[in-house]
């Protein structure tokens, strides 16, 4: 890290005009640009994390219902965290059962969209939000 940058900034090279395959342009070609980490692109990166975390255990519980796993333990933490994340799905579409057990659940997959659809509208709003505004130039 340069000492002249605080622990918050980062130095990006971006490469212009540089095809692919061909040697590192040295300091003098590369395009340098200084970007500060603001609180908005934590919070940013903390909303898709949840957001991960979510889509993560709705999808476990799709799988595990539809390999027809047996609710024991870890099974049974997970259907109960996704039964709660995917309450207000239910209803939607119905659930497909087969004989063995299995179950196909469409309210985990329809959690899965919306959340992820929620996450992208709330991280695009932060960004919005912790864009500074540009003055207008004076000519």
């Amino acid at each position: 890290m340069n000492p002249n940058m605080s622990e918050t900034e980062e130095v990006v090279t971006r490469q212009t005009g540089t095809p692919p395959g061909s040697p590192a342009p040295s300091e003098d070609s590369a395009v340098y640009r200084r970007r500060t980490l603001t609180t908005g692109s934590r919070l940013g990166q903390f909303a898709w994390l949840a957001a991960g975390v979510v889509d993560l255990v709705l999808a476990l519980d799709f799988i595990l219902k539809l390999a027809g796993a047996n609710i024991t333990g870890f099974v049974a933490f997970i259907g109960g965290l996704a039964s709660s994340l995917a309450a207000p799905f239910e209803g939607i579409f119905a659930n497909h059962y087969v004989a063995s057990g299995r179950v196909t659940q469409w309210a985990d997959v329809v959690a899965i969209v919306v959340y992820t659809a929620a996450a992208w509208i709330v991280v695009r709003l932060i960004e919005i939000a912790s864009t500074p505004r540009s003055r207008p130039s004076q000519v």
